[in-house]
């Protein structure tokens, strides 16, 4: 019978990932109504360095249960 491998991700972890989204959307918002694109620009590099983090963790965990799905 199969196990439940997920990797859980720590919840500090979470949270912290979180928080700076929070943030740079925040930073975001307030570069837009300035008129501030420099600024935009690094921030929206800056998120989108997160996103493409978390994108990699989830299809990598995609990949893991898809490999156990075969073993089993």
């Amino acid at each position: 019978m199969p196990t439940n491998n997920k990797i859980i991700l720590p919840i500090p972890f979470i949270n912290v990932t979180m928080k700076n989204i929070n943030n740079l959307t925040d930073d975001i918002y307030e570069c837009l109504a300035d008129g501030d694109y420099e600024e935009l620009s690094i921030k929206i590099k800056e998120i989108n360095y997160i996103l493409r983090d978390l994108k990699k963790i989830s299809e990598n965990e995609l990949k893991w249960n898809q490999l156990l799905l075969i073993k089993f």
